[in-house]
């Protein structure tokens, strides 16, 4: 078994998304099957061909909101503090926007109804709702978006505008996060492998010289290594021999 320093939490669950948000692969799992649960029943962005419709809100996540409304070649992106289902603020916002738009209030301020000056294409997506991080399995504040006519009677199905963490888009994203995670850690166990594999191949060469030695050593004649042995012993012997009676020597000594 090879050890490293690569474990299941490492590979699975230290998962970081392109918006911050610590997840893990199982999560992501659960996020995309609640996804694709509610996909059928909201989109991403809302549109009307008209140049009229009519929006309404409902809010259990009471915070700063943010959407981008797009209409003819102009679009902006709007950030407004909601605390209930009073749409004043909103309307404030998008009159302000040079977005030839007209924004009005109806029943009681829960109802917003756009109109373009010149009949163009209105458009609302990119929804961030405050506390929303991951898809729900019931979504808790969304907005509705009915397009209507000059009339105000409904064109169409009301379309329903989900935070985008409910998209299936947003989870796509994240599965691309994932998937990159889990091939940098492949690439990191396959380093490992290679230097093991390295390691394995230098400790084979190893084993190779040593049983070369140790077939050597059992061909050998252990008499005439014995002979040699005690030769090279008398050798040093005689030498440390030498090498005290020099050193014992002094300065006269040496003249004389």
């Amino acid at each position: 078994m090879v050890e490293s320093t690569i474990d299941g939490g490492t590979v699975f669950q230290d998962i970081v998304t392109s918006a911050g948000v610590s997840t893990d692969l199982f999560a992501a799992i659960d996020n995309v099957s609640r996804s694709i649960r509610t996909a059928t029943g909201g989109v991403e962005t809302a549109k009307t061909d008209s140049g009229l419709a009519k929006i309404t809100l409902t809010n259990q996540n009471r915070g700063t909101y943010s959407f981008t409304i797009t209409s003819g070649s102009k679009s902006a992106d709007i950030s407004v503090d909601i605390t209930g289902s009073d749409l004043s603020d909103v309307a404030t916002l998008i009159n302000a926007a040079d977005l030839d738009i007209t924004a009005t209030l109806e029943d009681s301020n829960k109802t917003l109804k756009l109109v373009n000056n010149f009949g163009y294409d209105i458009e609302m997506g990119n929804v961030q709702i405050p506390d929303i991080d991951k898809s729900q399995e019931s979504p808790t504040s969304f907005f509705n978006f009915q397009p209507v006519d000059s009339s105000s009677n409904p064109l169409g199905n009301s379309q329903t505008i989900y935070d985008f963490d409910q998209t299936i888009a947003s989870r796509l994203d994240e599965l691309v996060v994932i998937q990159n995670h889990l091939a940098n850690q492949r690439a990191k166990v396959g380093a490992r492998l290679n230097s093991v594999e390295r390691q394995q191949d230098i400790m084979n060469e190893r084993k190779i010289l040593v049983e070369k030695d140790v077939s050597e050593l059992a061909d050998a004649d252990l008499s005439k290594l014995v002979t040699e042995l005690q030769s090279m012993m008398t050798s040093q012997q005689a030498s440390q021999k030498a090498f005290v009676r020099i050193s014992q020597l002094n300065l006269f000594d040496m003249i004389s």
